[in-house]
């Protein structure tokens, strides 16, 4: 089972990569929404959850989920990450999709539970 994680912030995404690694699951990184729907197109099979901040350059995780809703939602659980815990970008997110919301800065604690739930 493979998680894709996506967030512009490097040190994060390596953090969260590192923390997964450590539990047995491999972990697909994209920094961006288009990368992201790269590596989707072409490992879409093997991905079983996807981590996904709201604000990024370009796509923000909001337009990414609004793309996914009509391919790959019915198949991979997305859990948004982000820093705005505002109840209408939550609601926002689950509307579109989301199972879940984790506030920055991330409880890896939190984090371990909600992946061991949806994967």
């Amino acid at each position: 089972m493979k998680i894709l994680v996506v967030d512009d912030d490097k040190m994060l995404l390596t953090a969260i990569a590192h923390y997964l690694k450590s539990s047995k699951i491999e972990v697909l990184q994209a920094e961006n929404s288009l990368q992201a729907l790269d590596i989707l197109e072409n490992q879409n099979k093997n991905i079983g959850l996807i981590l996904c901040d709201i604000l990024m350059p370009g796509a923000s995780g909001l337009d990414f989920l609004s793309l996914l809703k009509s391919f790959y939602l019915e198949k991979i659980p997305i859990i948004i990450i982000s820093s705005l815990g505002k109840s209408e970008i939550i609601a926002s997110s689950k509307k579109l999709g989301a199972v879940d919301y984790l506030k920055k800065p991330l409880n890896f604690k939190e984090l371990g539970d909600l992946v061991k739930k949806y994967i």
